[in-house]
């Protein structure tokens, strides 16, 4: 499920895992995300920088070692939001 609104906010819901918001630059491809075991693999286009949060409202870090496409987050149970900036 995708849902998008006109700020390019993109809000994403898997099957059992936490939604994952963020603000995604126009420049930037659509992401995919999609649930393999105990993780959540995103897969993306066009640069920029992934970052993670536990609170939707930030504060947002890169995450560690900058991951390059496609990135693979564990499961930890707890709520994590995502978003890109740009390089």
């Amino acid at each position: 499920m995708k849902e998008s609104d006109a700020a390019d906010n993109l809000s994403v819901s898997i099957d059992g895992v936490a939604p994952i918001p963020g603000s995604f630059l126009s420049t930037l491809s659509s992401p995919t995300i999609e649930r393999q075991g105990n993780s959540v693999v995103i897969t993306w286009t066009d640069g920029g920088v992934l970052q993670a949060s536990d609170n939707v409202a930030g504060q947002y870090i890169d995450l560690p070692g900058s991951p390059a496409s496609p990135a693979t987050i564990p499961i930890t149970g707890n709520s994590k939001f995502f978003r890109f900036r740009g390089n």
